[in-house]
């Protein structure tokens, strides 16, 4: 090998390191710079293009499939504030710094400790879904949980809530006899227990590497971040790890669920302290692929689902009984509200992705 093939061998090889060394960005927390779980990136038009995983990395492979450089894409996660910038900025600085929001802590009210009581989670809620890339619907609202002690009832009741759609799309959509559902969103379905409680025989909780990881088969499932300072507990898991897909048929269609992200944050000093009854936000990303057995394409749907407490309270069981009924999990096709409550949100409520805002009333219409 002459000079001129030496240096250019040399040449090829730091190309290559550098390909390799930007073939993954890391969002990280602005203050300790710990790695932040299912992250997500929205482009300009909706479109959800990457999620960080437990590490906090983003493939950027992935994302180039999708983006321009030029393109501003939000990042967004419901314990941060929101961080726009161009995707070729990102790559560049290979790390996003994310500022953590500051969360003022609300009060538990018990009325009476004689009697069985149930917990109430009074708060907002936000959902936003997209069909094959193309963003379907959004919803908003005011909603209240209703959680029996034993962990097992749970009951909701919407107060007030809009629902958005792409008509356009709704449109397009050929439905067959039977069908696995597309349709429109339903009220966020927050378990009635805490993540770690519905952990079974096959996750272990390991506390040997500088944090605290969710194990599954050996396997890095979620992650458990304790923040004394702020009084703050997160818990991250992703339910179909350590597999990439989960495979089911149902009513003759198949379905591969490739994402079932859940992050919950409690206010709480310690892991052991946290509980429903102190639950400051939840999400959930949710990804699956579905056809019938006879079709040759897959469609995809993609929804992200929030919750934000504000108000908890017991009730006496027999007021729950009597004065509380369940309005059902089903968002109506319409709108009901007095108080154009989306525009006087709590400073606890992260504002919506700018990304996502400019699509309600032009892509996606609100219901009557």
């Amino acid at each position: 090998m002459n000079d001129h093939q030496r240096r250019l061998t040399i040449l090829l090889f730091l190309v290559f390191l550098s390909t390799v060394s930007h073939a993954q960005i890391r969002v990280v927390d602005g203050d300790d710079h710990s790695a932040i779980s299912f992250a997500q990136l929205i482009a300009p038009d909706g479109r959800l293009v990457g999620t960080s995983n437990t590490e906090g990395k983003i493939d950027t492979v992935s994302v180039n499939c999708f983006v321009k450089n030029s393109d501003s894409l939000v990042v967004q996660h419901l314990s941060y504030e929101n961080s726009a910038m161009t995707w070729k900025q990102m790559k560049l600085a290979g790390t996003i710094l994310l500022a953590p929001r500051e969360i003022a802590l609300h009060e538990i009210t018990v009325t009476n400790k004689k009697e069985k009581m149930v917990l109430v989670l009074k708060g907002f809620f936000r959902s936003y879904q997209l069909k094959d890339s193309i963003p379907e619907y959004f919803a908003d609202g005011i909603v209240e949980y209703y959680i029996w002690n034993d962990g097992k009832r749970f009951k909701c009741q919407k107060d007030a809530y809009r629902l958005f759609r792409n008509q356009e799309l709704l449109d397009a959509i050929q439905y067959h006899a039977v069908t696995v559902s597309e349709g429109s969103l339903t009220l966020p379905y927050i378990e009635p227990k805490t993540i770690v409680k519905q952990l079974n025989k096959n996750y272990s909780i390991d506390g040997n590497h500088g944090r605290t990881l969710i194990l599954k088969e050996d396997s890095v499932a979620g992650s458990i971040r304790t923040d004394e300072a702020r009084k703050q507990v997160q818990i991250n898991i992703d339910w179909i790890a350590p597999a990439k897909v989960r495979e089911r048929s149902l009513f003759g269609y198949q379905v591969r669920i490739t994402h079932h992200d859940v992050t919950e944050t409690y206010l709480a000093k310690s892991q052991s302290m946290a509980s429903k009854a102190n639950l400051e936000s939840w999400r959930r990303y949710y990804q699956y692929f579905f056809k019938q057995k006879k079709e040759t394409r897959f469609k995809n749907i993609q929804t992200i689902s929030e919750f934000y407490v504000l108000e908890s309270y017991y009730i006496p069981k027999s007021v729950m009984q009597e004065e509380r009924p369940s309005s059902g999990w089903r968002i109506p096709l319409s709108h009901s509200y007095t108080t154009e409550y989306w525009e006087h949100l709590d400073e606890r409520i992260p504002p919506l992705n700018p990304n996502i805002k400019r699509l309600l009333g032009a892509t996606l219409m609100m219901y009557d």
